[in-house]
Formats: C-alpha cells, structure tokens, sequence
C-alpha cells in the first residue's frame, strides 16, 4: 500500500535560538510507505554551509549537523520529504544566531576645520539587536536632537550610526566614543576630530 510522506512533529525540531561558537543538530522525522527520503534544503537556495566552510545547496539524511554556528547559518531551513508517492511535504525550521556587538569604524582619526559640517560613521553588528549610542572622552552620552542625530541603518543584523556635526566649533574636537550593547556583551570603538586649518587660512600665510 502506498501512503504519501507525513512530517512528525514529535522528532522534528522546532524553531533554534543558538549562541555563535555553539553546535546544533536539526532532525526532521517522517512516515510514509515507502519510507520517506528527507532532503535539506535552505530558503531562497541558500547553500547550506557545512563544516570547515563547505558549501553544498542540499543534503540528504534526517539530521543536519552544524558545527562552530556563525552568524551566516541564520535563516530557514526546509526539510523536504519525498517518497514519490505525491505530494511531497516540508516543514520550514528557523534558526536564529545570537553574538555579541562587533563595531567597525572606517575613519579613527577625522580632521576638520572650525564653522565646517562633518559626518562621524560608525558600523555595528549585532543580535539581538543593540542598544547603540555616542559618548564623548568624558563620559557624557551625546544627546539626540540640536546638531546631533545619531541615525540607524537597519541592514540584517548591521546598523550604521551616524554622528552629524555642524559647523564644527573648538569644542567639538576630541575623541568620540561608539558604544554597542546586546544581552551577549558590549563593545566600544573611538573616532578621534582633530583641528584642521581650512585651505582659505593656508593661502593667506603663504
């Protein structure tokens, strides 16, 4: 007797949070006459990544493996039983990937002239996501609002914060300080604003 495939949803796994560095077995449990044949596949033809970084678009078998999780095995995951009696099912199983905040700036070190605009960028990757905001060499927190918006850029797990600076006045210079917090951990990156003589000024004294 032919019976199509079924998903169990007692041996299957549900959807994963896991923590960066931590491994995880995802297992996907079926009936059906003949037996199923289960087939892991990722959504919008991600390819799997395996251990050592081995790429492959599916896998056979009803236990995926991932060793040393990293923040590019997020997303869904689709396990795909056939046993070319129609039709064939798949149950879709999120995994969700947590680390701590990473920071990147791009320009440590920002010269500029007095009564000039200037933009300070600093990059932050997170999940979840962070709590993020400027802080100057002497602990105050930048405000929001006046002449200094910090701005997100929501990428997937990436924000950009943004520092504008108008007309820069003596006060303004110094060190500024990026700060990233999640549940996980934090981080900080620093930006220093150095006094640049404008080119007007140059071409006077020369």
């Amino acid at each position: 007797m032919l019976v199509p495939p079924d998903i169990l949803d007692r041996g299957t796994s549900a959807d994963q949070t896991v923590r960066e560095g931590a491994s995880i077995s995802l297992t996907c449990a079926a009936t059906g006459s003949p037996h199923p044949q289960i087939t892991w596949r990722r959504e919008h033809s991600k390819p799997i990544i395996i251990s050592d970084g081995v790429q492959v678009s599916s896998l056979e078998g009803p236990v995926l493996n991932i060793s040393r999780v990293n923040r590019q095995h997020a997303g869904a995951y689709l396990c795909i039983a056939s046993n070319g009696v129609p039709p064939t099912v798949s149950k879709r199983i999120m995994l969700t990937v947590e680390f701590p905040p990473v920071i990147v700036i791009r320009n440590q070190l920002v010269g500029a002239s007095l009564g000039t605009d200037l933009v300070l960028e600093c990059e932050t990757e997170a999940f979840p996501k962070p709590v993020s905001y400027w802080s100057r060499d002497n602990g105050e927190i930048v405000p929001i609002g006046g002449g200094l918006e910090p701005q997100k850029i929501a990428g997937s797990f990436r924000s950009v914060l943004r520092l504008p600076i108008r007309r820069v006045t003596s006060s303004d210079y110094g060190t500024y300080k990026c700060v990233s917090k999640n549940s996980l951990g934090d981080t900080e990156g620093t930006i220093k604003l150095y006094p640049m003589q404008s080119p007007a000024m140059e071409n006077r004294n020369g």
